[in-house]
């Protein structure tokens, strides 16, 4: 099958590097080389699939993978390569404008792809190979909210994923019962404030920790009523109602309320030492995460095995979305991939494969997202970590109610604007939600610009 593959038009250079990310160091390091589409082929290119990876569980996933991908393709290889986070943009940047060392695949998570997007993908604005005519009518098999909506830009499909992430919350059943607090009743955010008031009172604990630094919580509660830093279009919505609502929402849970914990060194995205050990001592009643989520804690807070339950994410009201996705990893093939058609076998090999999402869900918690596997016995099996219940249950459940993910160009900007300037001023009790909105909206609008 022959496939449509729009090569990636060159473009001033400080434009690309600015809205990757790339730093001064990488442009110096560059020099002023720029060919794009020459790159001599490696010489073991016709037979290897090299992928960068970035986060040690799905590094351990995808090597999992590889003894049987070489068996069903004799004479390929897979060479999987692990890249600090941190650096993954930097380091793309830099082998896509020297034209030098650019991997077949690339994982990207999401909120990622759009800051290599320049103008319309459509007039070879893209770096990336479109995959819409590789996947066909495969992809209906897939939960499209998950597994390709969030690396879809401008009506084209980037990248192919194999996570269901839907936010679910995660509570302290032991102390809840302290309490006497039925936390399945807690079905909204009111009843979750009301729910707080006699937990603290109750057990001395905060029912949650927030984050300061990170806009994760906000993102939670603004996008299940559609809101978020942006929708689709572009259009700038971080300081509508519905955000201002959210963020003064989460400033009334420490400040009002008194029932939520906010401390800097605190953080549950990303996830550190300090959070988990609160977590650990009893600190905090409630976690909001996706499955994903999951694995954290069970790796951090090992001895809280058996004392936390599943429940949906509370609503703000009937019209509201049960859930929002969160997280998520693709696998996104350049444009000057060496090896494309073997390149496209792996993808399909982990990821449309049903044996290869069940794999990651063994291993690594990595719930699948190919519906056809959503009643697997495999993924309903009973989990002790969570008190034996089902997890693949409460997944089932938000999936009629669930908000997907906006891809957007800049987004690594944006998610840094609408943090600096709201949340971190606002959860510090320095600034109204309106205004550390209508700040950090102002910003994102001349971003959008650029």
């Amino acid at each position: 099958m022959e496939h449509e593959t729009t090569l990636w038009s060159p473009m001033n250079r400080r434009t690309f590097l600015r809205r990757t990310g790339a730093t001064a160091a990488t442009a110096a390091a560059l020099g002023t080389g720029m060919n794009l589409l020459t790159e001599t082929p490696r010489a073991d290119a016709a037979t290897t699939v090299t992928v960068w990876e970035y986060a040690e569980n799905r590094g351990r996933w995808l090597r999992s993978l590889a003894p049987g991908f070489r068996r069903q393709y004799p004479g390929a290889d897979i060479k999987i390569v692990s890249v600090p986070q941190n650096l993954l943009g930097t380091k793309l940047t830099a082998a896509l404008l020297s034209g030098s060392g650019v991997p077949d695949l690339v994982e990207f998570a999401v909120g990622s792809l759009g800051g290599f997007f320049t103008g319309s993908a459509a007039q070879g604005g893209s770096p990336f190979v479109a995959l819409d005519s590789y996947l066909g009518q495969r992809k209906s098999v897939l939960n499209a909210a998950s597994a390709y909506g969030p690396w879809t830009y401008q009506g084209h499909i980037y990248g192919v994923g194999n996570e269901y992430n839907p936010v679910l919350m995660y509570y302290r059943w032991d102390l809840f019962q302290k309490a006497g607090i039925d936390a399945t009743a807690i079905k909204t955010w009111q009843d979750f404030v009301d729910a707080g008031k006699e937990f603290k009172a109750k057990t001395g604990a905060f029912i949650i920790g927030l984050p300061v630094s990170v806009l994760d919580y906000w993102y939670f509660l603004s996008r299940q009523r559609g809101g978020g830093p942006v929708a689709p279009g572009n259009r700038v919505t971080c300081n509508n109602d519905v955000g201002v609502g959210a963020l003064q929402f989460l400033s009334d849970l420490v400040y009002k309320h008194k029932i939520a914990a906010l401390d800097a060194g605190l953080s549950p995205y990303p996830p550190n030492a300090a959070y988990f050990t609160a977590l650990t001592q009893g600190s905090y009643g409630v976690v909001l995460g996706a499955p994903w989520y999951q694995g954290f804690m069970k790796d951090n807070a090992p001895k809280l095995s058996g004392k936390w339950r599943i429940a949906p994410m509370p609503k703000w009201d009937s019209q509201s979305a049960q859930s929002v996705v969160y997280g998520g990893t693709a696998l996104v093939m350049p444009q000057l991939s060496p090896n494309k058609d073997l390149a496209w076998k792996f993808i399909a090999y982990a990821m449309l494969r049903p044996e290869s999402q069940l794999q990651g869900f063994r291993l690594e918690n990595l719930y699948p997202d190919m519906t056809t596997l959503y009643n697997n016995p495999a993924l309903n099996q009973p989990d002790p970590y969570f008190d034996n219940q089902k997890t693949a249950q409460y997944l089932r459940a938000v999936a009629g109610s669930l908000l997907p993910w906006v891809e957007t160009s800049n987004l690594g900007s944006v998610f840094d604007a609408v943090t600096r300037l709201a949340i971190e001023p606002v959860m510090q009790g320095h600034q109204s939600a309106k205004a550390g909105l209508d700040a950090a909206a102002a910003e994102v609008k001349k971003l959008k610009k650029e």
